[in-house]
């Protein structure tokens, strides 16, 4: 009477091991390049739904209402902000000497409004260190600073992918497409 076992050897394991590692290892960037392209997409999303509410809350209360990019303050029903939750998603296009690009604005009507700032530019202080400065003219005798408007467009970057997504918005406020590109 012959005992047969059945099974499987060590080393038919330790080859099938080997082959899902192999296999594991060619998926894992892919994967991971996936999961920056989601949060990329989510980012952008959340960014507008945010232009959305402030839109429809200043038509709404008849009341300019602000969008703080960047911004962490409280939210009031006329005061949004959005912030990415991801290290790696940045906003693009923010002016030279600023740490924050230009707040949005939308018009009781609901119109988005231009987003000016204050030029700035670099210079050397009495004690040899670089500082940034508003840029100013003088105008009629007077000093006054210049001032820089941006267009209705967001640029959104994941620095992971060196992908941008390009939110673009009407002068009448509201949502006009988004586009891909690179950063």
């Amino acid at each position: 009477m012959q005992n047969k076992q059945k099974g499987f050897t060590l080393i038919e394991l330790m080859v099938t091991i080997a082959v899902l590692a192999i296999i594991a290892m060619m998926a894992a960037p892919s994967f991971g390049n996936m999961l920056n392209k989601k949060r990329l997409e989510a980012n952008t999303k959340e960014l507008i739904l945010v232009l959305s509410q402030a839109h429809s809350q200043a038509v709404l209360l008849r009341a300019n209402t602000v969008v703080q990019l960047n911004g962490a303050t409280t939210a009031t029903p006329t005061n949004f902000f959005w912030v990415s939750n991801n290290t790696d998603i940045k906003l693009k296009g923010i002016p030279q000497g600023h740490s924050a690009p230009p707040s949005i604005v939308f018009s009781s009507q609901g119109m988005m409004l231009p987003r000016d700032f204050v030029k700035m530019k670099e210079v050397t202080n009495q004690n040899g260190d670089k500082e940034w400065v508003a840029d100013q003219i003088i105008v009629n005798g007077t000093v006054k600073d210049q001032i820089e408007s941006y267009p209705r467009t967001i640029v959104i970057c994941s620095e992971k992918l060196h992908r941008s997504k390009t939110i673009t918005y009407s002068i009448i406020g509201t949502f006009e497409s988004v586009t891909e590109g690179s950063c």
